[in-house]
């Protein structure tokens, strides 16, 4: 095996793999929470042939973080898949004309307590950090987060404003659709970077 540090200029440092019953093993350097590895194996066949994984000039990123409690790591998991169905019960009873304020509220109760409460705190016990998005930084996940959030804290402000839920539906819709596209964004995408240069973590893609 042959890794680096992510961002450094020097050279892979090999090390030897030990066999392990069925399987090969290799110990790399632990890294401070955000700190980031690079790595590839390169594995001889018995009649010499090399095999590389994963394969040409790639490598695999290897980040470090610190545990994360599971006693907000699960509510968190729970909390934004109840948010994600609140969302998608939401939409539905908005196209088939039902009443779509009790679900609204469903949404975003749970947007909060798992993204906006939960969300940091695994951050915090994660990277160090509570928050990584703007205005402090560039981290994809904290802003779609944001993003979400203000557009149902909009979308259920609109309903309890207007009598008429016809009136606040495309509020509603637009929230929808927002909740949808940050789940198809990958978690931590432009995520805590620890910077091995500087020693602060860095944010952004």
């Amino acid at each position: 095996m042959f890794w680096k540090r992510l961002g450094i200029d020097e050279p892979f440092t090999e090390v030897s793999m030990t066999r392990d019953g069925d399987e090969l093993i290799a110990r790399l350097p632990a890294q401070p929470p955000a700190g980031k590895l690079v790595y590839h194996v390169d594995l001889i066949e018995p009649d010499g042939s090399q095999i590389g994984l994963p394969g040409g000039d790639e490598t695999i990123t290897l980040r470090f973080k610190d545990p994360e409690p599971l006693g907000i790591l699960i509510p968190h998991i729970i909390c934004m898949f109840l948010a994600l169905l609140f969302g998608v019960r939401t939409l539905l009873s908005v196209f088939s004309g039902e009443s779509f304020k009790f679900t609204s509220w469903g949404t975003l109760i749970f947007l909060i307590i798992g993204g906006v409460v939960l969300g940091p705190l695994l951050q915090k016990a994660a990277f160090g950090d509570y928050w990584t998005g703007w205005p402090f930084g560039a981290d994809v996940t904290d802003n779609k987060l944001a993003l979400a959030f203000v557009a149902w804290i909009v979308a259920v402000w609109r309903l309890n404003v207007v009598e008429n839920q016809r009136k606040a539906r495309i509020f509603v819709i637009v929230a929808c659709l927002v909740l949808f596209s940050v789940f198809l964004i990958p978690h931590s995408l432009g995520g805590s970077t620890f910077n091995y240069d500087t020693g602060a973590v860095d944010t952004g893609l």
